[in-house]
C-alpha cells in the first residue's frame, strides 16, 4: 500500500465517485437486483449435480451414534 496505507486506495481516481461512507454504513443500494418470484425461487442459480453416494467403508470408532 505504500506510506499512505489504505488512504492511497481511497484517493485513487478510479474511486472518485464511490461513496465509501455509504458502503461502510451498508446503505449503498445494490447495483443490480435479480428478479425473484418468491422466497423459494432458485431460478437465478445454475443447476448442478449432487453426489449423494455414501462411503460405507467409513467406521467411526467413537460409538457416539449407538443409541440412534
Amino acid at each position: 500500500m505504500g506510506q499512505q496505507g489504505s488512504q492511497g486506495v481511497l484517493e485513487h481516481p478510479y474511486f472518485e465517485k464511490f461513496d465509501f461512507a455509504a458502503y461502510t454504513k451498508k446503505t449503498m443500494p445494490a447495483p443490480w437486483l435479480p428478479p425473484v418470484k418468491g422466497d423459494a425461487d432458485a431460478s437465478n442459480f445454475d443447476p448442478f449435480d449432487v453426489d449423494n453416494t455414501i462411503d460405507k467403508s467409513y467406521k467411526d470408532k467413537g460409538d457416539w451414534d449407538k443409541d440412534f
